[in-house]
């Protein structure tokens, strides 16, 4: 356990930002997962140290790699504050709540936990898991500790943490620090990507798994096993895999749900045809697979495939600084 307090010697003036640490399980037979991440008797993972002026990673960074990142938020006046985190694939941001006291395991509490990838800097969600903590009360001018976990498993990565303050009347200064970035892109004329839909005929909790068939190699990379009612999140880390090591490509999964009227609902109990499509996020040339096997293991549902018809063909966006 690290018992380490700030320092009240004011002759000494501590270094900016905070500290990183990047575990690189590529060459490791132990699982990376937010159990092991922390782990430093795990001797095989790779872990360099440096000092973060951010607390974010460089997008894409690599497979199976975490990172942890260990510091203080000193607030600049007493209000309220909420945090707001986005990963892929799974991160947890733990916060002190007395003043001073550091990383002790009595003291440093989970605030925010994203469970499933998001895009980058996409802070704001209404239809998944939360992505922002509760407010919290805030002393001006003390130091909280503040710690961010997080783990990747295969395709892109990335792990961004950013702050809102309250305006209150007794604050001064303008203290609103969750900014508002938009985006410029250059896209082709069609979003039609690469999409494999898989429908589910009366889902049930019972699991199966798919085998994708690389069209150039002919290699197969089996998922890993899933529920035939499972959520998109899922149906996401299940099946990944296969792009991201074979296209180096991350995906979305999208679900409609269908009840017995054959009319679209939400409700996954009145469901009775679930329709998952798997859109690849890279452009390609030609389709991402022409096979896929489905094996049963315990699902009494009925699962199709429809392999993709069309692809983005047409030629990719710009690139470039701008």
């Amino acid at each position: 356990m690290n018992t380490s307090v700030v320092s009240n010697d004011t002759a000494y003036v501590g270094q900016h930002g905070i500290r990183r640490t990047l575990v690189n399980a590529t060459n490791s037979s132990s699982s990376l997962k937010m159990s092991t991440v922390n782990d430093t008797s795990i001797m095989d993972f790779v872990r360099n140290e440096s000092i973060a002026l951010t607390l974010a990673t460089p997008l894409d960074e690599g497979d199976k790699t975490g990172n942890i990142f260990k510091g203080w938020f000193i607030p600049p006046a007493t209000t309220n504050y909420r945090f707001f985190m986005s990963c892929d694939d799974h991160c947890i941001l733990k916060f002190g709540q007395t003043p001073g006291m550091g990383d002790n395991v009595t003291d440093v509490q989970d605030i925010l936990e994203v469970y499933e990838w998001t895009y980058w800097r996409q802070y704001h969600n209404t239809t998944k898991t939360n992505r922002s903590s509760v407010w919290m009360a805030l002393e001006a001018d003390q130091p909280y500790f503040l710690e961010a976990q997080h783990t990747e498993f295969g395709g892109g990565d990335h792990l961004t943490v950013a702050v809102e303050i309250e305006k209150t009347d007794n604050s001064t200064g303008h203290y609103h620090s969750l900014k508002e970035v938009q985006y410029l892109g250059f896209m082709t004329e069609t979003t039609d990507y690469d999409t494999v839909r898989i429908t589910i005929e009366n889902p049930d909790d019972g699991n199966y798994l798919l085998s994708f068939v690389n069209p150039e190699t002919m290699g197969m990379t089996m998922s890993s096993q899933f529920a035939a009612n499972a959520d998109v999140a899922k149906v996401r880390d299940a099946v990944k895999a296969f792009y991201a090591d074979t296209y180096e490509s991350d995906i979305k999964v999208e679900l409609t749900m269908y009840d017995a009227a054959n009319a679209t609902t939400t409700n996954l109990t009145d469901s009775v045809k679930n329709v998952y499509d798997i859109k690849m996020l890279k452009l390609i040339s030609s389709e991402s697979t022409s096979k896929i096997y489905v094996a049963k293991t315990t699902t009494k549902s009925k699962v199709s495939v429809q392999y993709p018809s069309e692809v983005q063909l047409s030629t990719p966006p710009i690139s470039g600084s701008f």
